[in-house]
């Protein structure tokens, strides 16, 4: 009877596949992977969506330089098809508002302002405007620090010119 036993344990085939432990760093392993790889991808996104509100920006600088040349102001909204894309994104990549103000020149040397902004990634209001400093200096109103924004400004010789920008 004991020479049956030494038999059937001689003839047991070793198992084929993975024990508990090396599954357990392999699912580590790829654990690690993702926890690096996923802020980087993250932030690649954000810089995409950056850029687009940099094309958005760029086709709105198009649009108000024709109109500023032909009606001398800036437009009191951005809706003239004539020149503004009808394509016009109403929202940035994050799905905010973009938001558009002015301020008219006042006296016989002032100049006046445009600004189109994105609330950028965080969604919050930032940048609200622009107010009248003269010398503009901080004409930026509110906390803009993820805000995206384009500054123009009309001289007294109707030339437009951009004044500031923060596209990252």
């Amino acid at each position: 009877m004991v020479n049956w036993f030494r038999r059937r344990l001689t003839r047991v085939k070793p198992e084929k596949g993975f024990t508990l432990i090396e599954l357990m760093v392999v699912v580590a392993i790829i654990g690690v992977l993702f926890v690096v790889l996923v802020p980087k991808l993250s932030s690649t996104q954000d810089a995409a969506k950056a850029a687009g509100v940099k094309t958005d920006m760029r086709s709105v600088e198009v649009g108000l330089i024709q109109y500023v040349n032909d009606e001398k102001a800036f437009p009191a909204d951005l809706t003239s098809e004539v020149y503004f894309d009808a394509k016009l994104k109403d929202k940035d990549p994050w799905g905010n508002d973009y938001g558009y103000a002015t301020i008219a020149a006042s006296g016989s040397d002032a100049k006046a302002y445009a600004i189109y902004y994105s609330k950028g990634p965080d969604g919050k209001a930032g940048v609200t405007g622009v107010k009248d400093t003269g010398a503009y200096e901080g004409a930026i109103t509110g906390d803009g620090a993820d805000d995206l924004y384009m500054i123009w400004e009309i001289k007294n010789n109707g030339e437009v010119k951009q004044k500031d920008s923060k596209l990252r």
